[in-house]
C-alpha cells in the first residue's frame, strides 16, 4: 500500500511543480496586477478570463478525459488498438471542433463583447481568447500522453518553461508597455504558441494519418457527459463574477477576484493531486487492496489540506502586506479581498474530495451520472448567487460556492458508493476536522500573533499523534522517519 501511495505522491509532487506554476501564474502575477491595474480594470480582466474559461470547455468538450481513459485502457472487440490510433483520432477530432469555434469567435467577437461586457472595447480580447484556445487545443493531447506514460518530469519541465515565458511577457506588456489587460492576453497567446512548439516532438512521434470512426464514436459517447459536467463545475467557479458585477460594480468584482486568486493556493494543491490521481486509480483499481488504498489516500489528502488551510488562512494578512517595490505584494486597494480566502479554500477542499469519489463513476463508465450531479451543483450556485449576493455581496458569493461543492460532493458519494463501495475512514476524518477546527478557534479567541500561530500549526500532527489518529503502521513509519 505505501509503495503505491509513494508513487502517487511522487507524481503529484512533480505534476504539482509544473501545474502549480502554470495554474498559479495568476497568483505569482498578483503583485503586478494589483499594483498596476485599478480594481475596475482587474474586474474587467476577471470577467474576460471567465469567458475564456467557459469557452475552453466547449473546445475540449470532455474529449481530454475520454482520451486518457481509452489511451490507458485501449481495448475493443478485436483486441488492443495502437496507441497512435487513439492519439490521432482524438487529436483530429479536437482540432476540427477547435477550428470551427475559432472561426466563429473571430467573426462574432464584437457582438459577444457588447452582449457580455456592455462595451465593444473587449473585441480584441475575445479574439485573443479564441486564438489561445486553438493553440491550447492542439497541445492538450500531447500533454495528456505525457501524463498517461507517467512522464511527470518532462511534463513539469514543459509547464515550467511555459510559466517562465508567460511571466516575462506579462512583465514586459504590463509594466514596460502599459498595455493593461490586453497585454495579459497577448502574452498568453505568444506563450501558448511557444508551448505548442515544445510539444512538437511528442506530436510528431505519435500523430499518424489515421482515424478510427468506431473509436471516435466511443470517445464521444464517453466524453459528451463531461460537457455539461465540466461546464457546470466551471460555471460554479466563474458565474458569480457576472452576477456580482450585475448587483455591484466592476471594482467589487476585481477585489473579489483577487481574493479568489489568493485562495488558489489550495486549488493548486488539489489540481496537482487530481492530475496524478486520475491515471493512478485507473491503473490500480484492479488490485486486491485497491479500495482500502483509495480510502487511505482520502485521509492523507485531507490531512495535507488541513495543514495547508491553517497555514494559509492564519498568515494571509501578513502575506499581502509584504513590501513590493514602492507598494505591497498585494495592492492596498485589494486587501478587503483576503476576507473571502478562508471560505473559498473550503470549496476547493471539497472539490478534491469530489475528485476522490469519482472512482466508481469512471470504473463503471456511467459518466452520464456526473452530468446530473454537476448540473445540480451549478443550479444551486446560480440560484444561491442570485438570491444572496444582493445583500451579502462577495461574501455571499464565496459561501454559495462552498454550499454548491458540498451538494455535488454529497450527491456523488451517494451514487458512487453504490457502484463501487470504498471503506472511507470517516471516523479518522472527523477527528482530523475537529482538531483543525479547535486550533482555528483557539487562535481566533486568544488573538494569537504570528509566532503563536506557528506553534499551533506545528502542534497539529503532534495532537493527532497523541489522539491516536495515526494507525500503527503509520506510527511505525513516522518513528522510522524520525529515527526513533
Amino acid at each position: 500500500m505505501f509503495a503505491n501511495i509513494k508513487r502517487l505522491t511522487k507524481h503529484s509532487a512533480i505534476y504539482g511543480i509544473g501545474h502549480i506554476l502554470s495554474r498559479g501564474l495568476g497568483f505569482l502575477l498578483l503583485p503586478i496586477y494589483t499594483n498596476y491595474l485599478e480594481p475596475a480594470q482587474y474586474g474587467l480582466y476577471a470577467l474576460a478570463f471567465s469567458y475564456f474559461v467557459i469557452v475552453n470547455i466547449l473546445y475540449f468538450h470532455g474529449l481530454d478525459s475520454a482520451f486518457l481513459r481509452f489511451f490507458i485502457h485501449r481495448e475493443d472487440d478485436a483486441g488492443r488498438l495502437p496507441a497512435e490510433t487513439v492519439f490521432s483520432t482524438s487529436f483530429f477530432s479536437l482540432m476540427a471542433t477547435g477550428l470551427l469555434l475559432t472561426v466563429a469567435g473571430l467573426v462574432f467577437a464584437r457582438p459577444v463583447s457588447e452582449m457580455l461586457f456592455h462595451t465593444p472595447e473587449l473585441t480584441a480580447i475575445i479574439r485573443y481568447c479564441h486564438l489561445i484556445l486553438l493553440l491550447d487545443t492542439a497541445a492538450i493531447i500531447p500533454f495528456l500522453t505525457l501524463r498517461a506514460h507517467e512522464q511527470s518530469v518532462r511534463f513539469g519541465v514543459l509547464k515550467v518553461l511555459n510559466v517562465a515565458v508567460l511571466l516575462v511577457l506579462n512583465i514586459y506588456f504590463i509594466i514596460f508597455r502599459g498595455q493593461g489587460i490586453e497585454g495579459i492576453f497577448l502574452a498568453n497567446l505568444i506563450a501558448s504558441g511557444f508551448t505548442l512548439l515544445t510539444l512538437l516532438p511528442v506530436l510528431l512521434t505519435s500523430l499518424r494519418l489515421s482515424f478510427s470512426a468506431t473509436l471516435w464514436r466511443d470517445l464521444i459517447r464517453f466524453a459528451l457527459p463531461y460537457l455539461p459536467t465540466t461546464l457546470s463545475v466551471v460555471l460554479m467557479d466563474v458565474i458569480d463574477r457576472f452576477i456580482l458585477e450585475h448587483f455591484t460594480d466592476e471594482a467589487t468584482v476585481g477585489v473579489y477576484s483577487a481574493g479568489y486568486r489568493l485562495a488558489m493556493v489550495m486549488a493548486l494543491f488539489v489540481a496537482a493531486f487530481r492530475f496524478a490521481w486520475h491515471p493512478f486509480f485507473l491503473a490500480t483499481a484492479s488490485g486486491q487492496e485497491a479500495r482500502k488504498l483509495f480510502a487511505r489516500i482520502l485521509t492523507y489528502y485531507m490531512l495535507a489540506c488541513m495543514v495547508l488551510y491553517l497555514g494559509m488562512v492564519w498568515f494571509v494578512d501578513d502575506l499581502v502586506r509584504i513590501r513590493f517595490g514602492s507598494g505591497y505584494l498585494f495592492g492596498e486597494e485589494y486587501w478587503a479581498g483576503t476576507g473571502v480566502v478562508p471560505i473559498l479554500m473550503l470549496a476547493y477542499i471539497l472539490f478534491g474530495v469530489y475528485a476522490n469519489f469519482l472512482v466508481g463513476i469512471h470504473l463503471s463508465k456511467k459518466t452520464w451520472l456526473l452530468a446530473i450531479i454537476s448540473v445540480l451543483g451549478a443550479l444551486t450556485n446560480i440560484i444561491g448567487n442570485m438570491v444572496f449576493i444582493p445583500w451579502g455581496g462577495m461574501y455571499a458569493a464565496a459561501w454559495v460556492t462552498v454550499v454548491s461543492y458540498a451538494v455535488m460532493t454529497g450527491a456523488l458519494y451517494a451514487v458512487a458508493h453504490r457502484l463501487y463501495p470504498v471503506p472511507y475512514e470517516f471516523s479518522r476524518l472527523a477527528v482530523l476536522i475537529a482538531v483543525t477546527a479547535a486550533l482555528f478557534i483557539l487562535a481566533q479567541v486568544f488573538e494569537l500573533a504570528f509566532f503563536g500561530k506557528i506553534v499551533l500549526l506545528f502542534s497539529l500532527p503532534i495532537v493527532l499523534y497523541f489522539l491516536k489518529f495515526f494507525k500503527e503502521d503509520e506510527r511505525a513509519a513516522l518513528r522510522h522517519m524520525l529515527g526513533l
